[in-house]
């Protein structure tokens, strides 16, 4: 499941490049960040087989590694020049906070 999850997040994160290129930054970030809370969600509900947990992973590596690939550069896209490096920062220290799940065992 891993595998699939980090196989479908690396082609999603060319197209998704690309459609954050020619649409908004920030609106591919809110889609990418709702749609990843929704395939978390959709984990709590009913995971009773194997095809839904399937459909789940492939779901998450879309969306969570763009939600992932997005955040500095919507940072810059928000914050001043000046204070770009304390943005990246509290990005980087929020989404640390974030992970701590994927340190403490296997999601």
């Amino acid at each position: 499941m891993v595998r699939t999850s980090s196989g479908v997040g690396l082609v999603a994160r060319i197209i998704v490049g690309q459609l954050a290129d020619t649409y908004s930054i920030l609106n591919s970030m809110i889609l990418c960040s709702f749609a990843t809370s929704l395939s978390y969600l959709g984990v709590w509900l009913h995971t009773m087989s194997f095809t839904y947990l399937a459909i789940i992973t492939t779901a998450h590596g879309v969306f969570g590694g763009l939600s992932i690939m997005l955040y500095p550069v919507s940072a810059t896209r928000v914050a001043p020049e000046s204070q770009l490096t304390s943005a990246l920062g509290f990005v980087f220290l929020a989404h640390a906070v974030d992970a701590v799940g994927y340190h403490l065992g296997a999601p």
